[in-house]
């Protein structure tokens, strides 16, 4: 049976009418999706409230309090200092900045460190930082949105839209801890979207069995930007080399939004930063 098309009416394949059990498939799929879409709302939406929470405490700076004009303990928060400022002290981190709020209302707020490792400058209170990982709730909205469109499904195989994940392997460690190297073989079965979003395709960061692989293939390490290669490019690179475990066998960590990235691409036939912009930083008004 031919895979449906979402709000395009009841399918037809070489023209001849579904039969009673595919109808029954077709409409519990239809169902299904109906169902995935409704979440998918209610994910975006939360996504998008936790967003713009964020946009406003940048563009309205929030009143200042006592910690016990809004219940919260100084001397507690002093305890706060002390160890941020020791950890910094240590070399824990070069920098940080910390703050608190309650009920609306800023109760703390400190700047510990350096904000340059070049020059002795302090950190300023209103320091601008990477948001690393926490970009991927952005990425993970995008690929919801082209869900909720009909455009792809959560349990779609990856392959159908990126065809080198059609056949993935797994690094296999072999009995015993002095024992190097690995053995590898097929996946059970093929990588969902799905999988991906929940980290549980078995990819990681390259600190699995097959490390040595992924630094051969400049691989290894969360960060790809100071990568001379597309995000296609990456993945395309990424997908010939072992996994650490079986696809829905466990979670791990690692490149999975990167490939959602890419997905996003190929699928909205814009860029990655195009459809965030477009789709969702620009009607928020986010800059």
């Amino acid at each position: 049976m031919e895979r449906a098309v979402i709000n395009r009416g009841k399918p037809e394949v070489n023209n001849l009418s579904l039969s009673r059990s595919e109808e029954t498939i077709y409409l519990t799929q239809k169902a299904q999706a109906k169902r995935a879409r409704a979440r998918a709302r209610v994910l975006s939406l939360m996504v998008l409230f936790l967003l713009s929470i964020n946009i406003l405490a940048f563009a309205y700076e929030l009143p200042k309090a006592r910690p016990s004009e809004v219940g919260l303990s100084a001397g507690r928060l002093n305890r706060l200092t002390q160890t941020l400022q020791a950890y910094c002290d240590q070399k824990g981190a070069p920098g940080m900045v910390a703050l608190v709020a309650r009920n609306g209302r800023v109760a703390y707020q400190q700047a510990f460190g350096r904000f340059r490792l070049d020059r002795p400058e302090p950190m300023p209170a209103n320091a601008i930082f990477r948001i690393a990982s926490q970009s991927k709730a952005v990425t993970s909205v995008a690929v919801m949105i082209l869900m909720e469109e009909g455009k792809l499904l959560l349990d779609d195989p990856v392959s159908r839209y990126i065809p080198e994940f059609k056949e993935t392997y797994v690094a296999v460690k072999p009995d015993g801890k002095d024992i190097r190297g690995y053995s590898q073989v097929p996946a059970k079965r093929q990588i969902t979207i799905r999988d991906l979003l929940t980290h549980t395709a078995g990819i990681s960061y390259g600190d699995g069995p097959a490390r040595d692989e992924y630094i051969k293939a400049g691989l290894h390490g969360w960060y790809l930007t100071d990568k001379d290669l597309t995000i296609g490019e990456a993945v395309i690179k990424l997908v010939k080399l072992p996994f650490d475990a079986q696809p829905g066998e466990r979670f791990v960590y690692g490149y999975n939004t990167d490939i959602l990235g890419y997905l996003v691409e190929v699928v909205s036939g814009q860029t990655l930063a195009e459809f965030v912009e477009k789709r969702i930083t620009a009607p928020l008004g986010m800059k």
